[in-house]
């Protein structure tokens, strides 16, 4: 799971190096659907708490992360597969914190939209959580383990 995790932050790592390089000139179109375009969020999922102090934010998403980290763990000592889709959310909560860290603000560049209306722009540590938050839903619902 670890080597899982690692692969994961790695990923979205540089897919954000490459988006900070190759995005700061300005938008790109790949097709009527989809534009990579940089920007920063500030607050968490859907810009939501940017009103609170991004120390304090920083310091809250510190202890989930380190709380999640832990409960991952636990999970995995009792089944891996229930693990991964922990393992998900925690490399992509990671990987936003390290922006946080480093940028002030999650660095966000996939712009999926339809004809004039814009999805929230969003990044790869974004698609792991939602893909892990939804295994980890389907494997509850499929189980019977509420």
């Amino acid at each position: 799971m670890f080597l899982i995790l690692t692969i994961l932050i790695l990923l979205d790592r540089l897919s954000k190096y490459l988006a900070l390089r190759m995005l700061a000139t300005g938008p790109v179109t790949l097709g009527p659907f989809l534009n990579l375009h940089l920007s920063y969020n500030p607050g968490v999922s859907f810009s939501l708490l940017t009103w609170v102090s991004p120390v304090v934010l920083t310091s809250m998403l510190c202890v989930a992360i380190t709380a999640l980290a832990w409960f991952t763990w636990v999970q995995y000592q009792q089944s891996k597969r229930a693990a991964l889709g922990y393992v998900f959310v925690l490399a992509g909560g990671a990987s936003n914190l390290v922006d946080r860290i480093m940028h002030g603000a999650v660095v966000d560049f996939i712009d999926f939209h339809i004809g004039t209306w814009h999805f929230a722009t969003f990044n790869l540590a974004d698609m792991f959580i939602v893909g892990g938050v939804t295994y980890t839903f389907w494997r509850m619902t499929r189980d019977g383990n509420y």
